[in-house]
């Protein structure tokens, strides 16, 4: 099975996981552009069996003008925070290299968040402004953003609204080129005023900046779980226990959807969605 770890400018990073074994297959991970059916093996990252996960991620460096992959994993939990093996593919050397130094994951971060309702996608990610970004969680249980820059090298944290961390389901993108979160179905025993909630960091980085844009009401899409952003203003999703693709069309003004605000694509067993630009690039 294939899993999309991110796309940008028309590159799509790929891994395939072993569903037999539970796992992913750590040598296995590709760049392609699908535009003119170019895929690029990349080459296997020394491997450390004694971890407690591992996530990736796809980026830019403006200060290198190259395009790069992250992998993270995570060897042990401190006082401070999670011990972290790092290693960054660069495109224009065809090589990992390991981060100097010891790398910490922000303070107490646990893991990063994944969702078991959601097989074969391990992390749910978006790259924003060239920089991946995560939803993790800390000791406390309390979730936020784990973003990594590959310009130095080093990790980002960004809180979330309060009111999304009682949310059963969240995904991050990119809204109208904002850094969003989209959450849906609240928590068991909480009582729920909408079925789904849009916020959008309206200040890159700043917190305080955090703006809930549209909630929704709709009985048609209550089952829905969120897979992604598209590029128009779209937000796609799936019903549970069909695997059936649906979207919604959604802009600052509408609050409450009904059938011509949701479209139906015919697709099973769609597990996770990333927006594309088409591009020429040949990948060296």
């Amino acid at each position: 099975m294939i899993s999309i770890i991110g796309s940008l400018d028309g590159l799509v990073c790929v891994e395939e996981i072993n569903l037999d074994q539970k796992e992913i297959n750590l040598d296995r991970v590709y760049l392609w552009n699908p535009s003119i059916n170019k895929l690029k093996p990349v080459p296997a990252a020394p491997i450390i069996n004694d971890n407690h996960g591992i996530i990736r991620g796809l980026g830019y460096s403006q200060k290198t003008k190259d395009y790069k992959v992250v992998r993270i994993l995570f060897l042990d939990l401190t006082s401070v925070g999670a011990v972290a093996d790092v290693v960054v593919y660069s495109l224009n050397t065809d090589s990992w290299r390991p981060v100097k130094g010891t790398t910490i994951a922000p303070a107490g971060t646990l893991w990063h968040e994944y969702d078991p309702n959601l097989l074969g996608c391990p992390e749910l990610q978006v790259t924003f402004n060239g920089v991946p970004h995560w939803f993790a969680e800390k000791e406390s249980r309390e979730k936020f953003i784990m973003s990594f820059n590959f310009d130095d090298e080093r990790f980002g944290e960004f809180k979330i609204p309060a009111d999304c961390d009682r949310w059963k389901y969240r995904i991050i993108g990119a809204y109208k080129d904002l850094l969003s979160i989209f959450v849906g179905v609240k928590v068991p025993n909480v009582p729920r005023e909408h079925d789904y909630e849009l916020w959008v960091m309206k200040e890159y980085g700043a917190e305080s900046s955090w703006q809930k844009l549209f909630f929704i009401l709709s009985t048609r899409v209550e089952l829905g779980i969120p897979l992604g952003f598209g590029d128009h203003a779209q937000i796609f999703l799936k019903i549970r226990g069909w695997d059936q693709l649906f979207a919604l069309d959604c802009d600052e003004q509408v609050k409450e959807f009904g059938d011509k605000q949701v479209k139906f694509f015919g697709i099973d067993s769609v597990c996770n969605i990333f927006s594309y630009t088409e591009s020429l690039f040949l990948l060296g």
